[in-house]
């Protein structure tokens, strides 16, 4: 009898909680293992172990398809730190003295440096380094200077080969530095067109000068014995270059010249005035060249075309298609691993299939004329770094990433104004490592994004048109400036944990104000202010704004700030009264 009352009156309390339930939602606790002391209402300021999509289940942006990193994924770069400097000092019994190095060219093989560096003008000196900044070797040129005009060129076994233009030879070097051949080749032709390129069976292949009425002919040496395989001549040949098949190419007044690398038979030749540059091709050998109007791919069998793409150009206001117009930088042709095109103009970003199809089609914000150099570099996972200056801006200098559908991951303003000059991009290049960091030089100063578009750290370059710089894929870099060559180390990446507003709820009156500070807290346990790293929108820009985390009120009503700082995101809620 007590069992069965007992149970009655279980039955008769749930019927109740139940009722009360349902005529006062909100005013009953559902059944839970915490406290009333723990469960009290945190002041708004307070609330820190909530994330984003926790908080605001009515945030309109919550059913949005963006993938949110999980906490071991977001990470952050550090701002690198110096590993070491090297003052360049050559041994040079003529000149006892040295003035300031400068540099031509640095890069690296292996777990080698290079760098070729001015040291008493004209004379000049390559260098090869150890990673710690120690030297290994050195060769000089003779009085007259000149020699190792740009980078030389390094084979996988760390072989130097070089045109040294006071002897006119092109000399090659064994990986201790020591001279194993040289080959005499003549002095007219422009620096880029005596740069080396390696074949795929033990050759190089190098562009030499004829004397009139004669224009050049290319020529192939074994590149262990310099020995002579064979010479073709071409009507002023240009940039060599070598299919992953192993097919040699260059162009000249005529147009494009395809050898077979065993014995330079001329395979096939492409009649072609306005050619710019030498192919770039896609893993099966297709080669990809500009023209005057656009970019177009040729069949490597026989040099047939297997797909153009010309966009032209149509004077604003008019229907008139300009023929003589070119829509791109014959530089910016680019490739990636899955064969897509990348090529990008003074306003104009093209992705393409190998078909010519489209992919995305991109437009800068505005020319800028004073950009000399390469205004875009491709990273190894698809995404197009590009430069763009926007006139009329108080900050005019932009950067931004492109991911594989077009869409912008990252647009970052730089801290320069329209006065500031650009002049660094006369000489330097933008360069990106694999860990997605961006380097930007301009204005004598070099920038460093992260992966997600924050400018994390910038240097000093002292002299622009002296000054050289390389990324090395595992996220060092080097920067020959003032005199010194510098490496610079990334520091540990950081693993983002969580974001922290100072509120997430706000009460504003119109026209009032409020200033986010935001927080990353990493895995480490040390933390940061990211307010002016983070990405912020607005739901509603009628009822509020927010621009650089601060938030003006507008309009009556309710909207929901969001920040996004590697991946991560929170959301505010605002409410105007």
């Amino acid at each position: 009898m007590m069992r069965r009352d007992t149970q009655s009156f279980s039955y008769l309390l749930l019927a109740m909680t139940v009722l009360v339930g349902t005529l006062f939602p909100g005013n009953i606790l559902a059944k839970t293992d915490v406290i009333p002391e723990q469960i009290q209402e945190q002041p708004q300021d307070q609330v820190q172990n909530e994330t984003a999509d926790e908080v605001l289940s009515d945030d309109p942006w919550e059913q949005e398809a963006e993938p949110v990193q999980a906490e071991s994924q977001s990470q952050t770069p550090g701002a690198p730190t110096v590993s070491w400097s090297y003052k360049p000092t050559v041994y040079d019994s003529e000149v006892p003295t040295t003035n300031e190095t400068t540099w031509e060219s640095i890069t690296e093989q292996g777990d080698t440096i290079y760098q070729v560096i001015n040291y008493v003008y004209p004379r000049k000196a390559l260098q090869a380094l150890d990673k710690n900044g120690k030297k290994k070797w050195e060769i000089l040129t003779n009085h007259d200077g000149a020699a190792f005009p740009y980078q030389p060129v390094i084979s996988k076994d760390n072989w130097v080969y070089a045109y040294n233009r006071d002897y006119e030879v092109l000399e090659a070097y064994n990986a201790n530095g020591q001279m194993v051949w040289d080959y005499s080749i003549a002095v007219a032709l422009p620096y880029d067109d005596v740069i080396p390129v390696l074949g795929k069976k033990g050759e190089i292949f190098v562009l030499d000068d004829l004397p009139a009425p004669k224009y050049a002919k290319v020529v192939a040496l074994n590149a262990r014995t310099g020995d002579l395989l064979w010479e073709k001549e071409v009507d002023a040949g240009h940039e060599l270059a070598v299919s992953p098949d192993g097919t040699l190419y260059t162009y000249g007044f005529s147009g494009l010249y395809t050898f077979e690398a065993a014995n330079g038979q001329l395979r096939w030749k492409k009649n072609d005035q306005n050619i710019t540059m030498s192919p770039v091709f896609d893993r099966n050998g297709t080669p990809y060249i500009f023209n005057h109007r656009g970019v177009t791919g040729l069949n490597k069998e026989d040099g047939s075309l297997k797909m153009k793409f010309e966009p032209g150009y149509t004077t604003p206001g008019t229907q008139v298609q300009e023929d003589n117009y070119t829509p791109f930088s014959p530089k910016s042709l680019k490739i990636g691993s899955d064969d897509t095109l990348y090529a990008v103009g003074a306003t104009e970003v093209y992705a393409l299939k190998p078909t010519g199809t489209v992919v995305y089609h991109f437009t800068l914000d505005n020319a800028d004329t004073r950009l000399y150099t390469e205004k875009s570099i491709l990273g190894k996972d698809g995404v197009l770094y590009v430069t763009d200056y926007v006139y009329g801006s108080e900050k005019p200098f932009h950067a931004l990433a492109l991911d594989k559908t077009g869409q912008a991951k990252w647009k970052t303003e730089l801290p320069l104004g329209p006065n500031d000059s650009n002049v660094t991009l006369a000489h330097l290049t933008t360069m990106v490592d694999d860990n997605g960091n961006f380097y930007y030089p301009v204005n004598s100063r070099l920038f460093m994004f992260n992966s997600a578009g924050s400018i994390v750290w910038d240097t000093t370059i002292t002299n622009p048109y002296s000054s050289r710089l390389y990324a090395s894929p595992d996220g060092t870099v080097y920067v020959g400036t003032g005199g010194k060559l510098t490496a610079y180390k990334q520091a540990p990446i950081k693993k983002l944990r969580s974001l922290l507003p100072d509120k997430r709820r706000l009460t504003l009156d119109v026209n009032q104000q409020h200033q986010i500070t935001l927080k990353a807290v990493y895995i480490d346990k040390t933390s940061e202010i990211v307010t002016d790293q983070t990405t912020w929108s607005s739901s509603k820009p009628t009822v509020a704004t927010v621009s650089g985390g601060k938030v003006t009120a507008i309009g009556k009503g309710t909207a929901y700030i969001r920040g996004v700082y590697l991946g991560k995101r929170i959301s505010i809620t605002v409410t105007v009264n």
